[in-house]
């Protein structure tokens, strides 16, 4: 009980404040998932900024330019390869968090993944970020 009350306390600081942690991790997997290909396509862009807009933590913090910041962030660190690593320290550092907020980060990265068809590339990406966050991937995207 206590648990779960300093979890959802936790939570609605982290909304209040802007949870920069959990928008650096879900536009870093969106941006690795989108130059899995090593192609970068609006599609996937504009997917990347309704998801991660439309989560409610996100929603509650941010204004739009902001996480179309992140997300253009990443997306430079994502061109190379010593950007994508850091884009995946990026999704690790939400390790300590609870379950679902790690499990929002990887379906935002499946959500950008799905315009089109998810590719062999994008799954390799999609489950290194299962990996990093410590989530079932495979189950997640069943």
């Amino acid at each position: 009980m206590f648990e779960k009350l300093m979890g959802d306390t936790g939570r609605a600081i982290r909304t209040y404040a802007g949870d920069k942690e959990f928008l650096a991790a879900a536009a870093s997997l969106a941006a690795n998932v989108t130059w899995a290909d090593g192609e970068v396509e609006e599609k996937e862009i504009k997917k990347s900024k309704q998801v991660i807009s439309a989560n409610p933590i996100i929603k509650a913090s941010y204004q739009p330019f902001e996480v179309e910041k992140a997300i253009n962030e990443a997306l430079d660190r994502g061109e190379t390869r010593s950007g994508r690593m850091q884009n995946q320290r990026f999704i690790e550092a939400m390790q300590a968090r609870d379950l679902k907020d790690r499990e929002d980060v990887f379906l935002i990265g499946v959500d950008v993944a799905d315009v089109g068809d998810i590719g062999d590339d994008e799954k390799k990406v999609l489950m290194k970020g299962a990996e990093l966050l410590g989530v079932d991937g495979v189950a997640l995207m069943g």
